[in-house]
Parts: structure tokens; C-alpha cells; sequence
């Protein structure tokens, strides 16, 4: 069985920290992403793909990517994963 927690950040996050907060709101938006449903197996096999699924909107519509962290129980960390997100 796979535990696995999974972490979403902006993919712009640690440029934004750098900028105040009026430049942050231009160049970004106000109104950030929000993930409104998800679902992911709970399980799976050696060898299988973990698919997550999300439904989430971003009112200002400057999200290009999303990016996740899996930790495994008693194996620790899998590297970052970036998924670029299709326009439209």
C-alpha cells in the first residue's frame, strides 16, 4: 500500500516572495487558484502510475503550472514534479 501525501504550490510562488506586495497583485492578480475537488487511489500496485485528479479554477487566469511533492511513508521523498497546464 502507498501512503502518500502530495503538496501544490504556484509554480511562480518563489518569485513572488521576492516582489512587494502592490507589484505581486499587478503582475499576478489579486484572486488566487483554488482547488475546488480532487481524488486520487488511495492504493495502487509496484509499477503503477499514481493518477490525482483536480478540479480548480483561478479567477485571474495566470496559472501556467502546478507542482507537487509526493512523500512516501518510510521512503521519503520522490522529486518535484511539474505539470504545464494546457490553455483554454
Amino acid at each position: 500500500m502507498v501512503m502518500a501525501a502530495m503538496a501544490l504550490i504556484l509554480p511562480a510562488a518563489g518569485c513572488a516572495m521576492m516582489m512587494d506586495m502592490q507589484a505581486r497583485e499587478k503582475t499576478f492578480g489579486k484572486a488566487a487558484p483554488v482547488i475546488t475537488a480532487s481524488f486520487a487511489s488511495p492504493e495502487l500496485s509496484p509499477g503503477d502510475t499514481w493518477k490525482v485528479y483536480l478540479k480548480a479554477s483561478d479567477p485571474d487566469g495566470d496559472m501556467e503550472s502546478i507542482v507537487a511533492v509526493v512523500d512516501q511513508t518510510g521512503l521519503g521523498s520522490y522529486p518535484l514534479s511539474f505539470t504545464k497546464l494546457k490553455e483554454g
